[in-house]
């Protein structure tokens, strides 16, 4: 059985491209046969394909596209395993997208398959009441919600792996597979 995992967002700026070129690279390392797609224009990643992939994450364009509605409604049917994570940075234009977000989800029959999680965090906030809060108002609306918080790193954005972009990678990873049963 294949293993889907799609970065989707409405909007922009959110890490998505760079999340779906750091979580392949690291499933690549840990031995998996990855394959990367994406419904976005823009390319911003790499797409490959492996005929034998047990794991496939998708990049997504930031809009509501035929694209990706047919991504998500394939997702809905599929017998196959899927998680989406949702990224949402902390601003209040990254919520206000949130409602429209759930009610697609939840039309296709994902809301259950979906994770959201704070992105773009600066370093400093990771482990403050802002960012609690943040959490707790997405816990608030029902929705599956991380512990993990992606970080606004220098490396991130210029797309090079050092032991800190592995070990951040590593713990998303690791709590979608404990926590949110990515197996």
């Amino acid at each position: 059985m294949e293993k889907h995992l799609i970065l989707y967002s409405t909007k922009g700026g959110n890490s998505k491209s760079s999340l779906v070129h750091y979580c392949s690279l690291e499933l690549l390392r840990l031995g998996y046969n990855v394959s990367v797609e994406s419904t976005d224009q823009q390319k911003h990643v790499d797409l490959y394909n492996h005929d034998d992939s047990n794991v496939v994450v998708y990049d997504t364009q930031s809009a509501y596209t035929s694209k990706n509605l047919d991504l998500l409604k394939s997702a809905g049917e599929s017998a196959d395993k899927v998680r989406i994570i949702v990224p949402i940075c902390t601003g209040k234009n990254d919520f206000d997208e949130v409602g429209g977000i759930v009610s697609t989800l939840t039309e296709n029959k994902l809301i259950g398959d979906a994770v959201f999680m704070l992105s773009r965090v600066d370093p400093s906030l990771l482990d403050s009441d802002e960012v609690r809060e943040l959490k707790a108002s997405l816990r608030s609306m029902n929705l599956n919600v991380m512990d993990y918080v992606f970080p606004e790193l220098p490396e991130f954005r210029k797309k090079v792996i050092t032991p800190r972009t592995s070990v951040e990678i590593c713990g998303l990873l690791y709590e979608l597979e404990v926590k949110w049963g990515f197996r």
